[in-house]
């Protein structure tokens, strides 16, 4: 902003400089033809036309620059094969009125549709269509809402997503404009890059934006190898609202009674593990609960479990008779405090060590032999995007 400025400055100075000059070398040309006050007022004619020439020359130019970039929203974008888990945990969807777009196709022989309706149906074997002529670049769909929303994320499935054999048979869109509208004028936008592939993009507003529309443009297209049909899909669009809950943040929030119920998934776990792979000449002498180590991010990424804790397990076991230790954990993540300031997380979400340990008589342990082996492996890896606590007590 401020070398635009000094430029402008100088384009003028320039312009004062270039007329000055201009009049000294012309000087006695002039007060031999016209009076001193003519003089004055050639000059500051050619000063003012000039300058409004300038301002023209900016506005022009520049000023949807300007209007553009202040429209621009902040914002993170995740692109998978679902929606990642933290719009499920924390968002409420908005849903919209209607949808119009800026084209669609008649109803089908059949009677199937593909107009706007069809992409907020929440149904990914449906969608819309755009039929304008070309290749779809520029054209839109907009949902509408009766009432005041506040967006905080919205998630788009591009292309026809009703069987997987049709992708690669359509041209995909791969660049979008999401644009959000109050009383019909744009207040925000943020534009975002797809892969073209069989995912879904999800947009999350690091700021929040009250709105009564939002209008996702087709504004990239990836032309399919062997495109069987000429008009572009949008499979699915929903738009979400912040809810009340959150992630957790701090382990003092996880209480005793939260623990007991993770405590009672691993033995579950465990006990199945024993059961599936465990042979005559093994048996189980202690699974010991040390404590656990809780991770919550640096800094927010819509990408990675927001939150996880290791509950971590002291082992000890005899094959043939032999005694051996080792170490096993089994990982919860994205534990949520809800409205009323409780904890809760989801029991089945769980992951268990991958890694082997294995005794001088070749059995074998998923786990790890000792407990830094575990700590520095899984935990402390992640110190870079992580905080950590350590609650375990060895």
């Amino acid at each position: 902003m401020w070398i635009i400025i000094g430029i402008v400055f100088g384009i003028i100075g320039f312009i004062l400089e270039s007329i000055g000059i201009v009049f000294s070398i012309m000087r006695d040309w002039f007060e031999d033809h016209f009076s001193y006050k003519t003089i004055i007022v050639v000059r500051r004619i050619c000063l003012l036309t000039g300058t409004i020439i300038l301002v023209f020359l900016l506005f022009r130019f520049y000023y949807p620059k300007f209007k553009e970039a202040s429209l621009m929203m902040d914002f993170d974008t995740v692109i998978s094969e679902t929606q990642p888990d933290v719009i499920e945990d924390l968002y409420e969807k908005a849903v919209p009125s209607n949808a119009v777009a800026s084209s669609e196709p008649p109803p089908a022989s059949d009677g199937t549709r593909f107009d706007a309706a069809m992409a907020i149906d929440d149904d990914l074997l449906t969608g819309w269509f755009e039929y304008a002529e070309g290749n779809g670049k520029g054209e839109w769909i907009q949902l509408q809402y009766d009432s005041l929303v506040t967006v905080a994320a919205i998630t788009i499935w591009p292309g026809y997503w009703v069987r997987e054999q049709f992708w690669g048979q359509y041209d995909e869109p791969n660049y979008f404009t999401f644009s959000m509208f109050i009383e019909n004028r744009i207040i925000g936008e943020c534009r975002v890059q797809g892969k073209a592939t069989r995912q879904c993009i999800t947009v999350i507003l690091k700021q929040p934006i009250v709105v009564d529309a939002v209008r996702v443009e087709i504004s990239g297209i990836k032309r399919a190898i062997k495109s069987s049909y000429d008009d572009i899909a949008i499979s699915e669009i929903a738009v979400y609202e912040k809810g009340s809950r959150s992630y957790v943040s701090t382990s003092d929030i996880i209480t005793d009674e939260v623990i007991e119920k993770m405590k009672s998934q691993a033995e579950d776990d465990y006990a199945n593990q024993i059961a599936e792979t465990w042979g005559k000449g093994e048996e189980l002498q202690s699974f010991t609960c040390l404590g656990y180590y809780f991770l919550t991010q640096k800094k927010q990424d819509a990408s990675r479990d927001a939150n996880e804790v290791y509950l971590i397990y002291k082992c000890d076991v005899t094959c043939d008779g032999q005694p051996f230790e080792y170490y096993h954990f089994i990982k919860f993540r994205n534990l949520i405090v809800n409205s009323d300031g409780s904890c809760s997380f989801d029991k089945d979400d769980y992951d268990t060590p991958s890694d082997k340990v294995v005794t001088d008589y070749g059995y074998y342990y998923y786990g790890y032999r000792g407990i830094d082996d575990l700590f520095n492996t899984c935990v402390q890896k992640k110190a870079s995007s992580y905080i950590i606590e350590d609650n375990v007590n060895e």
